[in-house]
Formats: C-alpha cells, structure tokens, sequence
C-alpha cells in the first residue's frame, strides 16, 4: 500500500502536529495547553523567525524519530537558553522524572537531561 507524506504548507500549529495522547499523559496538560506555549514559543521568537522555525523542526523531527530525547532536550536547551521560561515551560510537558535542566540548577537528578553537542 503506498504510503503519503503531509508536507506542512504553513508553520503554524494543526491540531494533527499535537499529540494529544501525549498531551493527557503528562501533567493534565491538554491539547491547548500544547497550543498556547507553541505560541508562547513564536511570541518570544517573532524577531526571529529562523529560531521559531528551528523549534517546530525539533519537534517534526522528534515525533517522527528521526532525533532521539537526548538530542532533542540538547537542542532545545541551546536554541532556549536565552529564554528560561521557554525551558520551564517545555519541562511541563515532559514525562515524570525528565527534565531538561537549567544552568545553574544545582539538583542532584536521576532523571534524563540534556547534554551539550
């Protein structure tokens, strides 16, 4: 059976790039509680659009396995780390036990974080 690629035309959220699965398992957090910090995310980043890009391809490239957690987490951390709310916020939407770790965060963690690439 042949297989279909949706190839976005726009960078703006669709409810299809929001895993709501996702979204319920992971704090409450629901479907426009992901929609509102994607747009908490392209507020912060209206000036630069290259970085608000950047996220969404994190994200596209995240759901469709193509980067592991790790990186993902490394990623956000670096094009993030002018903005810790941003990273507060992400850390939210994470499963119990991972968190992607501020600088300067002393916590003695088991969880999984970000390492530098």
């Amino acid at each position: 059976m042949p297989r279909y690629f949706i190839i976005p035309t726009e960078m703006e959220p669709t409810p299809d790039e929001i895993d709501v699965q996702m979204s319920l398992r992971h704090g409450g957090k629901t479907t426009s509680d992901a929609l509102a910090y994607i747009w908490q995310v392209k507020d912060t980043f209206r000036d630069q659009r290259e970085n608000y890009d950047m996220f969404r391809m994190l994200m596209f490239n995240f759901k469709a396995k193509r980067i592991d957690q790790s990186t993902l987490y490394a990623r956000l951390k670096k094009l993030f780390k002018e903005h810790k709310n941003l990273i507060i916020g992400f850390n939210t939407f994470l499963p119990l036990g991972d968190k992607i770790i501020l600088d300067g965060d002393v916590e003695a963690s088991t969880s999984s974080t970000a390492r530098d690439y």
